[in-house]
């Protein structure tokens, strides 16, 4: 899957987000990649959150509290995506989202 956009933040305190994004339309998997990777020090939760394009409220799909690599599927048209800090008690963990 060729990177077309990204989003990546470092993330060290509750209530901060990567922008929202949306997976790749027209490609037979329509999906997008997640990368987390957490600083030795960190100690925290990172949701993975949905919602419509129309602007919803987010949905918690997934939380993740130490390092991950995943793909994501979502054949669904509208759908965007973030990671959000949902809680952070020290450290730093940088997100990245890219289709």
């Amino acid at each position: 899957m060729a990177i077309i956009s990204l989003v990546e933040a470092t993330l060290d305190a509750a209530a901060e987000a990567t922008d929202w994004i949306s997976p790749e339309r027209g490609s037979p998997n329509q999906g997008m990649d997640i990368s987390i990777e957490c600083s030795s020090a960190w100690v925290g939760t990172i949701q993975l959150q949905k919602r419509r394009a129309s602007g919803e409220d987010a949905k918690v799909v997934k939380e993740y509290t130490t390092d991950a690599e995943e793909s994501l599927e979502d054949p669904v048209r509208g759908t965007q995506y973030r990671l959000y800090c949902s809680a952070c008690t020290g450290g730093e963990t940088v997100v990245e989202l890219y289709k």
